[in-house]
């Protein structure tokens, strides 16, 4: 077997068309499983499932503790769900009618149950998609042995989640479809990173990409320092930011995520919609608005902490304002990342900049724009104790 037939083909296409359903809320620890019709068919499609579980449970090192229930549907039901389930993440509708088609199984962690299509079952044993049902199982595995990790949702900490779960069934199917060939991933593992990396630039927008290649080398970094007991530690710990899925060190560095915030009020005439961390991810992507991908990724990799906020549409004329404010590591990234701002020649967005400290407006006309930036970020400056100087 070679590298670039298997363990890329198999796992670089999983984050591809893998689509996968899981879901982090927490399971309820079903003691039966209701029996599916005895028939010959069923039977040996159910002993196909139990066997693969076994074989994942035995690379990945953990405990089967029951039987999964197991749901056989038809394509159209399958398909109808993993959609759903797709639009739910706010992927588009035309790619993923097309990957729900040749997904070949998910875990619905709501009901803990892991999903198939009864009609594709049979095309595992033929086909490498046999990953993809060990990727689902590992989810199964997890939530019914780790503890849960936080409800997924938009903000920067759920991606980081998000990232972790997904890149965690990733790792696990690569192990297990190594097994088969009678292969350790510990001996694969640095050509996996090299792999997980190597479209890191082009994916900048790709949010998919993020959760299931870059997540999957942050839990392949966590295993090649640690094995999988580092990854269990993970899911005992969850990286709290993207920065921490991109930046394996900074998680293991046990790093307290500062807080930066302001007690002013957005300009008059506008109303808090929603207030989140971007995150670095979300950093990376609004740079690479101005900048090549690659130095995108250069500025953004200096960020520390932010505090995003938007505005709802204002009533006369459904316009809307955002104010940024970012921390960086070092003063000469917040300068840095001024420039870029200005280099953009966006009148509707203005930065104001102080040590490592920016603020970002957006929405205002270029005057106003300026002067609440440059009160919010004297306000920064006073508010909480929080330093704003560059760490040494």
């Amino acid at each position: 077997m070679t590298w670039r037939r298997s363990a890329r083909s198999v796992v670089i296409a999983l984050a591809l068309l893998g689509g996968c359903a899981h879901r982090t809320t927490p399971v309820a620890r079903a003691a039966t499983v209701p029996a599916l019709p005895p028939d010959a068919v069923t039977a040996r499609r159910l002993e196909f499932i139990e066997r693969t579980l076994y074989a994942v449970a035995a690379v990945r090192g953990l405990p089967v503790t029951s039987r999964p229930r197991i749901e056989l549907v038809d394509d159209d039901k399958f398909n109808t769900a993993c959609l759903a389930d797709h639009l739910r993440f706010g992927y588009g509708t035309q790619a993923t009618q097309q990957e729900c088609s040749n997904v070949f199984a998910y875990y619905d962690s709501v009901r803990d149950c892991v999903v198939l299509p009864s009609a594709r079952i049979d095309r595992l044993d033929a086909h490498n998609s046999s990953a993809v049902l060990a990727h689902e199982l590992e989810h199964w595995l997890v939530a019914h042995t780790l503890p849960a990790i936080p409800e997924s949702g938009r903000d920067d900490a759920s991606a980081a989640s998000n990232a972790l779960a997904e890149g965690d069934a990733q790792i696990a199917s690569l192990a297990y479809v190594l097994s088969l060939k009678g292969l350790r991933l510990a001996d694969y593992i640095q050509r996996a990173l090299a792999e997980f990396s190597r479209d890191e630039e082009k994916s900048i927008d790709d949010h998919k990409y993020f959760v299931y290649s870059l997540g999957a080398r942050f839990v392949g970094e966590l295993f090649a320092r640690g094995g999988f007991r580092a990854v269990d530690e993970a899911f005992r710990r969850p990286p709290k930011s993207t920065a921490e899925i991109l930046h394996v060190d900074r998680y293991l560095a046990h790093e307290p995520l500062p807080t930066i915030a302001t007690s002013l009020p957005l300009p008059p005439g506008f109303t808090t919609d929603y207030r989140k961390s971007m995150g670095e991810l979300g950093l990376r992507r609004f740079l690479a608005l101005c900048e090549p991908p690659a130095m995108a990724i250069a500025i953004a990799e200096d960020y520390m902490a932010d505090d995003n906020t938007t505005s709802k549409p204002t009533a006369d004329a459904h316009h809307v304002m955002g104010r940024w404010v970012i921390l960086w590591r070092s003063e000469v990234s917040a300068m840095t990342f001024a420039r870029t701002i200005e280099r953009c020649r966006d009148p509707g967005v203005q930065v104001a900049q102080e040590d490592a400290l920016s603020v970002v407006v957006m929405g205002l006309d270029a005057s106003a724009a300026r002067t609440y930036a440059a009160a919010v970020l004297a306000d920064v400056r006073r508010g909480a104790g929080q330093s704003t100087r560059p760490r040494p």
